[in-house]
């Protein structure tokens, strides 16, 4: 099993107590086989309007759309969204004061998630 995940590592997204691990190493791969029922195993079966809400914050963020979601494309589209928050000042980070309260659901979003 440890083989075939890593061999396999691009093509699925693997969550440890519901949080993502992005990358699949020798260290995750012992932990997996020590304890495999804490870890969950999700597949990028994205198409049609979802595929395409991907590749719109790919084209935001200036990169070439995709075909398909992989586990490194999929870390290269989200990482720029987690770097700008943790950036942020603590007052950005829990202010309310936005004329536009998409921003703050969008905010809430990024700090919340354990599924990107």
């Amino acid at each position: 099993m440890p083989s075939f995940l890593f061999i396999n590592r691009d093509n699925f997204a693997l969550f440890n107590d519901s949080s993502y691990i992005p990358v699949i190493n020798e260290e995750v791969l012992e932990l997996i086989a020590k304890n495999p029922e804490q870890y969950e195993i999700k597949t990028f079966g994205i198409e049609g309007v979802k595929l395409d809400i991907f590749n719109s914050y790919r084209l935001f963020l200036n990169q070439d759309s995709k075909d398909q979601i992989t586990n490194s494309s999929f870390i290269e589209t989200i990482k720029p969204f987690l770097v700008f928050y943790k950036g942020l000042p603590e007052y950005s980070k829990t202010t309310k004061r936005f004329d536009n309260r998409d921003a703050i659901t969008i905010r809430e979003a990024i700090a919340n998630s354990k599924d990107p």
